[in-house]
């Protein structure tokens, strides 16, 4: 195995828009601030919820539920009005796969479907096919899986069609499993798959499951997650950012057309964050694009911050500030005026989870079950034992977290 492959299998493991129901059980459309709809909460990790600083599993504290999982998963759970929806697998190997709906108030069970899958089940053994977060329109979710089967519900748990992504594309997948996590925009479903034998970012209506458009790409995993900005100061035109080890581009919701791309070395796990009107891409370290070149032509990174190098956790940014963790789990404060690092602080483990930023606190969780509550200035206010490794993202709603490891999901509030 070479030391590329090695670095990725140590690496792979951190490796939705929202949707409610009304008191009646209709469905609503709708997406408001309290849902959680995608991975990273659709592209940021932010939040300026009131969550606890400080909570335990045993005894519990500040532990509003906790649900058993009937199988692994490192998918983020997605929060849809009242209830949470997370994906899990199991089985020998991993072919079974599961959807889960759980009352956000009380933690019941609301639903579960489970499915077979239909593609290749090889995974990492950190990770699990329920590698890859759901996502949702307010009317579905979209569930996909390492397998590259797609599930698409609605929000009674009603499967309204499926689709596996390997039928038109043979062989895809990579020797650790795929983990791109689907974006729902403009009534359409938009999947990255990037494997070993074969690329592509396609588009299919919600509704129907009908392709909108298909683009092809190199044949070269990825483990990042697309996601949805306005590339007009305007939002008069929607994109979707796609990353690849190859560079990073701003496709055309509409069709899929580059409207501009960057040719630079990229990370293959940690996604691109925006903020502002840039967009800071994972590289060899840390690489700013702007989001609205003046052409095609112009887009190119416009600096690089070499202190910085951000590998399975996807950098988080506010007030000016990028907070970056890298592989030894060294996460650094970088303070974009003045090019320099205000802070560095250990987290005691590496860690693939991308840390959720609130306007005083990070709270970053890291591989071997440690949760830490950190303030802006650096310091650990607070080290909780999680008992089990947290390889997923939290959610937030309200002003409760949701965590998942490979067998519980919790609700932490106070």
């Amino acid at each position: 195995m070479t030391d590329q492959r090695l670095g990725i299998l140590r690496r792979l493991g951190g490796l939705a828009l929202a949707v409610a129901l009304l008191s009646t059980g209709r469905a609503r459309a709708e997406l408001t601030a309290a849902d959680w709809p995608a991975f990273r909460g659709g592209g940021t990790n932010l939040t300026d919820a009131k969550l606890p600083l400080n909570w335990s599993i045993r005894p519990e504290r500040n532990i509003a539920w906790t649900a058993e999982l009937p199988g692994r998963g490192v998918s983020s759970p997605i929060v849809v009005g009242d209830r949470v929806i997370v994906t899990c697998s199991a089985g020998e190997p991993e072919r079974q796969l599961f959807v889960l709906a759980f009352d956000g108030a009380s933690g019941k069970e609301l639903w579960r479907k489970e499915f077979t899958a239909e593609g290749n089940t090889v995974i990492n053994e950190m990770t699990a096919v329920a590698a890859n977060t759901p996502a949702t329109d307010g009317e579905r979710i979209f569930a996909l899986f390492s397998s590259n089967d797609l599930f698409v519900l609605n929000l009674d748990g009603q499967l309204l069609w499926s689709k596996n992504l390997t039928a038109a594309h043979e062989g895809l997948g990579n020797d650790f499993g795929m983990a791109s996590s689907p974006v729902v925009v403009d009534g359409a479903v938009v999947v990255q798959c990037y494997g070993e034998t074969a690329g592509f970012v396609a588009a299919f209506d919600a509704a129907t499951g009908e392709q909108r458009w298909e683009q092809e790409r190199a044949n070269q995993a990825s483990w990042t997650s697309p996601f949805v900005v306005s590339s007009e100061s305007d939002g008069a035109q929607r994109g979707i950012v796609v990353q690849s080890p190859k560079g990073v581009e701003l496709l055309a919701a509409t069709s899929g057309e580059p409207i501009w791309s960057v040719q630079v070395e990229c990370d293959a796990i940690a996604s691109s964050t925006p903020y502002e009107d840039r967009l800071y891409v994972p590289t060899k370290w840390l690489t700013a694009v702007d989001l609205n070149p003046k052409n095609s032509a112009g887009a190119a990174p416009l600096w690089d911050a070499k202190l910085l190098k951000p590998t399975s956790a996807s950098p988080v940014l506010r007030d000016g500030k990028v907070y970056a963790i890298n592989r030894g789990g060294v996460l650094n404060c970088y303070d974009l005026a003045s090019s320099q690092i205000d802070w560095t602080t250990r987290l005691n483990g590496t860690v693939w989870a991308t840390p959720l930023l609130a306007p005083e606190h990070l709270y970053c969780f890291n591989a071997k079950g440690d949760a830490l509550v950190l303030d802006l200035n650096g310091v650990i206010v607070a080290e909780i034992n999680m008992v089990e490794g947290i390889l997923a993202s939290p959610a937030v709603s309200g002003n409760a977290m949701f965590v998942r490891s490979h067998r519980h999901l919790w609700k932490i509030a106070e």
